[in-house]
């Protein structure tokens, strides 16, 4: 299933430790841009990031193809699948969500299989 299908990812599960760094980073980057502190602290789900990304690329570069995939690979680099990739949606938290929101999806899950 894909964010097309109606299901998106609830979390990049990153933990706060110091890989949510390492992801922004990878796509300052890849992209060439940098992004101020005090954005990235404002910084809760993908579209945030996305959003602050497409801000500093030309029309150009943001019409490059595919550009929402390369980026959505470097967030979730160390941490998901490819499956998983295809998952993630703007409203995709970057930190792990908590544990009673991940025991509910995966119930959610299960009912669907």
């Amino acid at each position: 299933m894909t964010v097309l299908d109606g299901y998106m990812l609830r979390s990049l599960g990153l933990g706060g430790d110091g890989d949510e760094v390492d992801a922004i980073e990878r796509v300052e980057a890849t992209f060439g841009v940098a992004f101020a502190s005090e954005h990235c602290e404002r910084f809760i789900t993908v579209g945030d990031v996305w959003k602050a990304l497409r801000g500093q690329l030309s029309l150009g570069e943001q019409e490059a193809a595919p550009l929402w995939n390369r980026f959505v690979a470097l967030l979730g680099e160390e941490t998901l699948s490819e499956d998983e990739l295809r998952e993630i949606g703007p409203e995709t938290l970057l930190l792990a969500a908590p544990l009673t929101e991940t025991v509910k999806e995966a119930l959610r899950r299960m009912r669907r299989t």
